[in-house]
């Protein structure tokens, strides 16, 4: 379920959101005035935000639909009928997951390792964990923990990436190395 929404995301990204980023990074390497630069840093958060509100839009209408056809989806795929809730469930999973994978490369862009780290981390360890809880429990159980995984590491990686985001000119001037500096 979440090719459609990679696929549009990837060109989405390289023809709006790169143009953006791109533009902001050029105007601090040429030394563009302060508010010439934020306003960079505007459109930039503009265009992202419409880039990830069109992926919810898609991603969702995907997911809704998966949702709604797993009756046919559970004939199809030759699965048995008990399987309909895991599927369910995993379907929405995949839906955090594509979002987390979205993030993924965004934070990328941004060359934040560390924080990509963190994430991959987390959710490695927030799977494995919910997964082998939920593998003793009830078959009813299956695939929450895949999603409450995705989710909580979307919903992490998210506040982290608006912290750095609203922090960007300052990471951005403070990581530069200081071996060019002349002192007098």
């Amino acid at each position: 379920t979440i090719v459609p929404t990679l696929s549009i995301f990837l060109i989405r990204i390289e023809t709006s959101f790169y143009h953006s980023y791109r533009k902001y990074y050029m105007q601090i390497q040429h030394k563009f005035s302060m508010s010439d630069i934020l306003k960079s840093k505007r459109d930039m958060m503009n265009s992202l935000v419409l880039s990830v509100y069109r992926l919810l839009v898609y991603q969702g209408i995907i997911t809704a639909l998966c949702i709604a056809y797993s009756n046919n989806l559970i004939v199809w795929l030759k699965m048995d009928t008990n399987q309909l809730a895991v599927l369910r469930i995993c379907i929405l999973g995949a839906f955090a997951h594509a979002m987390l994978m979205v993030l993924f490369i965004i934070v990328l862009y941004f060359d934040w390792k560390g924080l990509a780290m963190q994430l991959g981390v987390l959710f490695l360890v927030t799977n494995g964990s919910f997964t082998w809880v939920t593998l003793h429990m009830d078959f009813s159980a299956y695939g929450y923990g895949y999603f409450f995984s995705s989710l909580l590491t979307l919903s992490y990686g998210c506040i982290r990436f608006f912290e750095r985001f609203n922090n960007l000119e300052y990471i951005t001037f403070m990581s530069q190395p200081l071996g060019n500096l002349k002192w007098d």
